[in-house]
């Protein structure tokens, strides 16, 4: 092949796995733009060689058309390796720490070691396909981080592709389209995703999109990703759990064709109702609801337990408060009853519109009046009586232990203690529970 110029690289990509014996392929190098500074090196008996010049965040027109010949011959490449029976696990992602490239490598790399020692390395025929973008947020204060993260791809892509020709295919775009992106999704036997951290990423779903009507293909996607959420036929995994990702990719290529349609019709339902002019016709319906709805001399107010489950309530200035006279009237004639109080803006008020309460609260500070009438309540045999706050449980335990039969909940409901129920008397509150029992907090 001819030397490579300032903007593309060369480099061999071989059929499918075949093993470590393989010779290298008859048709021809792969010319890809901007595999970064891998250097000079032999993959599989092939020479290799690679510069990286520094590329804009915004590409020119010529860096465009470069990338869009790189793609097309990556894409025949591509659909070579399909009609000779091969599957390919293919990952879109901007090459930064945040997206887990390493461990993906690295969990590849184990599953083919694992097949090699039961000897189905060969049957398994997977290629992984890893196409790098430069991030959208690139700058030169990242050049130096960016440059380490190549150098662990490169790494692993080199001694991987030694010890079996033609299993990892990498290559490096300045940018990409939605239409090529959709165009190697289409292609993929499973996507993959392994981001360690990551805000709103849209590629997970485009890839359940791109295959809706063709044979159904598997998404692998990180626990930390944002779309982990919703898609629920993903597979997910812990990223930096290698051993669990090998484990999961292995999976996707063994699943039945009746278990991957299952979970792209779960997956394909929430792509097909959640569109972004649905979101909008909703956003744009909200909005015309409180405009509606709230007169001028509405009140407003936060209401609701848990994280999820708050509300913005009003009421305009002809709202009737509970009548003081029936409420005492119902309480003194029920056999048992529940109390639930909210420690800040209930037994302390946090703002009354002239001065902020938040360090009396935060202080965990309760008027003697406040306390009387909590002992009083908590006494009654008949009472269940709850206080509620968003604070941990030691503040918590430091404000009402006096309360001996007083229930209490932290953290807006997560970790509870009860004290004494109706008919139930305990000398003292249990031991705090969570929602969730084997929860690990160790964190």
């Amino acid at each position: 092949p001819a030397p490579p110029t300032a903007t593309t690289a060369t480099m061999f990509a071989p059929p499918p796995l075949a093993g470590p014996a393989a010779a290298p392929p008859s048709s021809g190098p792969l010319v890809v733009p901007r595999l970064s500074s891998l250097g000079q090196h032999s993959l599989g008996g092939a020479h290799a060689a690679a510069r990286s010049p520094l590329l804009s965040p915004l590409p020119s027109p010529i860096a465009r058309k470069e990338s869009d010949a790189a793609l097309a011959m990556l894409l025949t490449r591509l659909d070579d390796l399909l009609a000779s029976g091969g599957r390919l696990l293919v990952g879109i992602d901007e090459v930064e720490r945040l997206k887990g490239l390493p461990l993906k490598l690295i969990a590849f790399e184990q599953l083919l070691c694992s097949a090699s020692k039961d000897g189905s390395a060969a049957s398994l025929g997977a290629t992984l396909v890893q196409v790098g973008v430069k991030a959208r947020n690139f700058t030169p204060a990242v050049q130096a981080d960016y440059e380490t993260v190549v150098s662990e791809i490169s790494e692993v892509v080199l001694r991987i592709n030694n010890r079996w020709p033609g299993a990892v295919i990498y290559m490096e775009l300045p940018t990409i389209t939605l239409a090529q992106r959709l165009q190697l999704w289409r292609r993929a036997y499973a996507a993959v995703f392994t981001s360690v951290r990551e805000g709103l990423n849209t590629y997970p779903l485009e890839a359940v999109f791109a295959r809706r009507n063709v044979e159904p293909g598997v998404v692998v996607l990180s626990e930390f990703a944002s779309c982990s959420r919703v898609l629920n036929g993903a597979i997910r995994v812990n990223p930096w759990h290698t051993l669990e990702l090998a484990e999961a990719l292995g999976r996707c290529l063994t699943m039945s064709e009746a278990e991957r349609d299952a979970r792209r019709q779960r997956d394909m339902e929430f792509v097909i109702n959640n569109t972004a002019s649905a979101w909008a016709e909703r956003f744009v319906l909200d909005l015309q609801a409180v405009a509606e709805e709230k007169p001028r001399d509405a009140q407003w107010e936060t209401i609701g337990f848990g994280l999820a489950g708050f509300h913005r309530a009003g009421w305009r200035s002809d709202f009737t408060a509970l009548d003081t006279t029936e409420v005492l009237t119902a309480y003194r004639r029920a056999r048992r009853r529940a109390l639930f109080l909210d420690w800040g803006g209930t037994l302390v008020p946090i703002e009354d519109g002239f001065t902020s309460h938040l360090v009396e609260y935060f202080r965990e500070r309760l008027s003697p009046a406040v306390h009387a009438c909590l002992h009083e309540l908590a006494s009654d045999p008949r009472n269940l009586l709850m206080v509620l706050s968003g604070q941990e449980s030691g503040r918590m335990d430091a404000a009402f232990s006096s309360l001996g039969h007083a229930s209490l909940a932290a953290e807006h409901g997560f970790c509870y203690r009860l004290g004494s129920l109706p008919g139930v008397r305990r000398p003292h509150a249990s031991e705090w529970r969570q929602l969730l029992p084997d929860n690990d907090l160790s964190w």
